[in-house]
């Protein structure tokens, strides 16, 4: 917002992630009919899917994860998988994993190496792969990224993914409106770089600076929707 914020403004975010993890629960209780879910750029991905080359979704913790996810549960055909470092809240998850365990099948964890293989059968098969490109964990690759001014961590994972699997960069954010309204937005963000090893670095460092410009603008769109609830500005470690 460009300024300090009270504690009105600090209550609101909280509430509208709140708000986030109940409309969840719609969604894995299959009554996702419930909320008023609204698409833009719809026809990037379908263009993908159709062709059967599938491609990367990168979001992040901006709006509902989970809500961008049942796009494809909802009666559109996508066949998604979601790329996942580990769940930051295990007894959220479980109630979550109760309500429709069918769904935490397509989750893959990162560091499962026989998972990866299958994400790999995925990718081949023109399926779609989903994953957050704005927390890094220190014991993955990460860059530093210009963003709202001061350089912050990002990891390297969605770029490098993209020139192993050679598949196409789509960006996607699911926007909480209030009320149950969301808003899930689609752009195109990259192609695969075919690039030499020592060019791959400069290239990765593009990609993931490009996904921090867009995430700033989207931030700054719906500032109460980013729930990174850590330090994200580390200083150098």
């Amino acid at each position: 917002m460009g300024r300090d914020c009270g504690w009105t403004e600090v209550f609101r975010h909280y509430h509208t992630f709140a708000s986030t993890l109940l409309d969840r629960l719609y969604i894995f209780a299959g009554q996702g009919q419930r909320l008023d879910i609204r698409i833009q750029g719809l026809k990037v991905l379908d263009s993908y899917a159709q062709s059967g080359r599938g491609c990367l979704l990168v979001g992040a913790h901006l709006g509902s994860f989970e809500i961008a996810r049942a796009v494809g549960a909802l009666g559109s055909g996508y066949r998604i998988k979601a790329l996942v470092y580990g769940e930051g809240t295990p007894r959220i998850a479980g109630v979550y994993k109760k309500l429709n365990p069918s769904l935490f099948e397509d989750i893959i964890y990162m560091g499962d190496t026989g998972s990866l293989f299958g994400l790999d059968e995925h990718a081949r098969q023109g399926g779609i792969i989903a994953l957050l490109g704005d927390r890094s964990v220190s014991a993955c690759k990460r860059i530093r990224c210009e963003f709202f001014g001061e350089p912050a961590w990002f990891p390297e994972a969605p770029a490098l993914l993209s020139q192993i699997l050679d598949m196409p960069l789509v960006l996607f954010f699911c926007l909480h409106l209030g009320d149950g309204r969301y808003e899930v937005r689609f752009e195109h963000l990259a192609d695969p770089q075919r690039v030499s090893r020592h060019e791959r670095g400069a290239a990765v460092q593009r990609i993931m600076q490009a996904y921090a410009t867009r995430l700033e603008h989207y931030c700054r769109l719906a500032p109460y929707n980013w729930f990174n609830f850590y330090d994200f500005w580390q200083p150098d470690e």
